[in-house]
């Protein structure tokens, strides 16, 4: 967020992460949901609101079906095996509230919702705890690697009179990537 942790577009967001679960590492996206699911599953503790009762990737059309299969099958092939196929009187009984329209879907049982509001604080909180300095109301002004250091960053700050040094940097632009790639 451009002010402080959580107050702008992070509660914006819809909170939700599908996981199809631990594959072999040939999806990315993927990869990265289920280490998300992982590491919230490890702060449950905190108060973000983690509640994983699935997800239903649905389709109303002939097409969409198709090709949610197709998806399906593919990523079972890689060992995201934790998601089901199903058909729309499954779904009927399922969720009896889905539209006529839904003619099946894709559940995975371990995709997530969590508050991101909340989630936003509890992750600063985390971090801080293990020695992150998080610097809220601070505009970047430029970011640079330095040269003949192995993973050495120079970032400006503010009005270009703080320059602060460090080996592992975060870009948590949120709304705003391009603001923060220029």
């Amino acid at each position: 967020d451009k002010a402080t942790c959580g107050s702008e577009a992070s509660g914006l967001s819809a909170g939700t992460i599908s996981c199809l679960g631990e594959g072999d590492g040939s999806n990315p996206v993927a990869d990265l949901c289920y280490r998300t699911v992982t590491f919230l599953k490890s702060l449950r503790t905190s108060s973000f609101d983690f509640q994983q009762g699935g997800a239903l990737l649905v389709a109303t059309t002939q097409r969409q079906e198709a090709h949610i299969k197709k998806q399906m099958a593919d990523s079972v092939s890689h060992g995201y095996t934790e998601q089901q196929w199903m058909e729309k009187a499954d779904l009927r009984k399922f969720e009896p509230g889905l539209s006529d329209a839904v003619r099946a879907a894709v559940f995975t049982p371990l995709s997530c919702h969590v508050d991101p509001a909340a989630l936003t604080h509890t992750v600063v909180e985390e971090a801080t705890r293990k020695g992150c300095v998080v610097m809220e109301n601070t505009p970047v002004v430029s970011m640079e690697v330095v040269d003949g250091e192995d993973r050495a960053y120079n970032v400006v700050l503010g009005d270009g009179a703080r320059v602060l040094r460090c080996r592992n940097l975060v870009l948590a632009s949120g709304a705003w990537p391009q603001a923060a790639a220029s």
